[in-house]
């Protein structure tokens, strides 16, 4: 399915976003312009259309939404928060998307899908939580689209990791990553820090 990046970033932007983000679940809203542009990416190397895709740790639904309207087969989005949920099935409602939500734990999900997409917490709340989305997306996925920090250190860790768990990296693409003042303790009205976005394949 052919759809223009400005087409589907001024849908996904109006989505509705989580309202009461949870910090403990380091809950922040991906801008709808990496979406579409990781979406379309992926779409290059035939990673969305006719594929099952999941969208881990889901939120307002953006990546399943997203990828449902490129023509992904099949999409699931997980999440443990029942208001994030909510909210994405409304979302998915309005644009007459077919996606299955499940409101749940990662570590209840064992579907298998072709493609995961997730933006997991940075692990800055509790240590390494981004550590264990990548480990399931890397089970139930052939194929993983992950959001990491960009730094050099992360980039040293995130390699052994994928490296142990018998999987490769295939490309890094680092984007600026604008992050609006969500909590009380943010001073900032906006900041936007540095993210890589790694595309990952499991090695069976």
């Amino acid at each position: 399915m052919r759809i223009k990046k400005k087409e589907l970033e001024i849908a996904l932007s109006k989505l509705e976003k989580v309202t009461e983000p949870n910090i403990k679940l380091e809950q922040y809203t991906t801008p709808s312009s990496i979406v579409s542009d990781i979406l379309l990416w992926a779409n290059y190397f035939d990673d969305v259309f006719e594929k099952s895709v999941c969208d881990l740790g889901c939120g307002s639904g953006i990546f399943a939404i997203g990828a449902s309207m490129i023509g992904a087969k099949k999409v699931v989005g997980v999440d443990i928060d029942p208001k994030s949920i909510k909210i994405a099935e409304e979302n998915s409602r309005r644009l007459k998307v077919n996606v299955r939500w499940l409101n749940r734990p990662i570590s209840e999900l064992n579907d298998t899908f072709d493609t995961v997409f997730q933006n997991p917490p940075f692990g800055t709340r509790l240590r390494h939580h981004d550590m264990h989305f990548l480990e399931k997306a890397l089970k139930i996925g052939k194929v993983v689209y992950s959001i990491h920090k960009s730094s050099k250190k992360v980039r040293e860790f995130i390699n052994r990791y994928v490296e142990d768990l018998n999987c490769n990296i295939t490309n890094i693409v680092t984007m600026g990553f604008s992050i609006p003042k969500t909590y009380d303790f943010h001073k900032k009205h906006e900041i936007t820090v540095k993210i890589d976005v790694y595309r990952i394949i499991r090695g069976d």
